[in-house]
């Protein structure tokens, strides 16, 4: 997973992320939450989180935060502006395939 800053290179943004449940089991419904805090001084303007689709999921839009979608196998969350010293958080969902191990 990754953040990525739109047009302002020199703003420092962290990115936290985690999954739930675990263990996975086929058919399971897993969120992922990322969370990108500005740590630096300056605004950050739109950022984006993105991370591709893992293997043998399939992303769940309605389960997923709107800001969040899909387009060639990445899952893209756009956010922004952020303050500096404040965080935004996504949380989208992945479904395991039925024939998952």
């Amino acid at each position: 997973m990754s953040v990525d800053v739109v047009g302002a290179p020199s703003v420092d943004l962290t990115l936290t992320a985690s999954a739930a449940p675990s263990p996975v089991l086929a058919g399971d419904d897993v969120t992922f939450t990322a969370t990108v805090s500005n740590v630096g001084a300056a605004d950050a303007p739109d950022f984006v989180v993105s991370m591709p689709v893992p293997d043998q999921t399939t992303f769940v839009p309605g389960l997923s935060d709107p800001a969040c979608s899909v387009a060639a196998g990445t899952i893209s969350c756009v956010g922004g502006p952020l303050a500096a010293g404040a965080s935004a958080t996504f949380d989208f969902v992945v479904t395991v395939d039925p024939s998952y191990p």
